[in-house]
């Protein structure tokens, strides 16, 4: 499965780990390093590179990196572990 799906799931685990994204606004780039398969089990990282003010109140401009990697079915082991993606973005993101 290459594509929308491992990127749909990336998203997913982005906004439950920032309750407070409001969207994802643009994409630097999106690389597909590697196939995600039926059973795999993906995780990600994700690094916070830059903050901007956006100039709205309560707002700000977070420009991140998240890596999505894929473990094998059945297996948690190092050496079986592959990257399948670096997508670089922008997302708004609200706070107190």
């Amino acid at each position: 499965m290459y594509g929308g799906h491992t990127i749909a799931l990336a998203a997913a685990q982005l906004n439950r780990t920032v309750p407070s994204l409001v969207t994802i606004s643009s994409w630097k780039r999106c690389d597909h390093v590697g196939p995600v398969y039926e059973g795999d089990t993906l995780r990600s990282s994700i690094e916070v590179q830059a903050v901007r003010a956006l100039g709205v109140e309560h707002l700000d401009a977070v420009d991140m990196r998240l890596r999505v990697s894929a473990d094998e079915i059945g297996t948690a082991q190092e050496s079986n572990t592959r990257a399948v993606l670096d997508w670089q973005f922008t997302a708004v993101v609200g706070h107190a």
